[in-house]
């Protein structure tokens, strides 16, 4: 969160999400940024996540295997919006979820209550579950779905 941009898609921290996926540069950089994220977690904990490595929402919706997506989302995991009847969309990482609404990270976006694909930092924002104005929810997916089936099965009370 404070990440900005310098110049429209464009500055160190921006251009290095973008290398992530190894290809974008100047371009809508919100899933670059959860790539670069989800990159470092595969790192540090030497597992894989089984998304595909895009920049494109709509190609990581198409491409994710069935045991990433899911109905029941959790902190972690991604949501994925999409632009009416574009192939343009926007996603987010859930960090806490309500009755009614998601709390999420996201990249290229803006202090605005809006859905903004084309804004200027990384910011916290509170999003309605469904979606929001032009947006509508395209799905959530876990992207490390073996870690998530371990935490479901762990019992809290044996840590005791």
């Amino acid at each position: 969160i404070g990440v900005h941009e310098e110049g429209k898609n464009d500055g160190p921290m921006v251009t290095l999400f973008q290398k992530t996926v190894g290809v974008a540069f100047h371009e809508p950089w919100c899933l670059s940024f959860i790539q670069s994220i989800i990159a470092y977690v595969e790192d540090r904990l030497s597992i894989k996540s089984p998304l595909t490595a895009t920049e494109h929402v709509l190609n990581l919706w198409n491409s994710s295997p069935r045991i990433c997506r899911t109905e029941t989302p959790q902190k972690g995991h991604l949501i994925l919006w999409k632009l009416n009847n574009t192939t343009s969309g926007h996603c987010g990482i859930i960090t806490d979820i309500t009755a009614t609404h998601f709390e999420t990270i996201e990249g290229n976006t803006s202090s605005a209550e809006s859905i903004n694909r084309e804004g200027d930092g990384v910011y916290l924002k509170q999003r309605t579950k469904e979606g929001m104005g032009h947006f509508t929810r395209l799905g959530i997916l876990c992207p490390f779905p073996t870690i998530n089936h371990e935490l479901d099965r762990h019992d809290p009370h044996q840590d005791r």
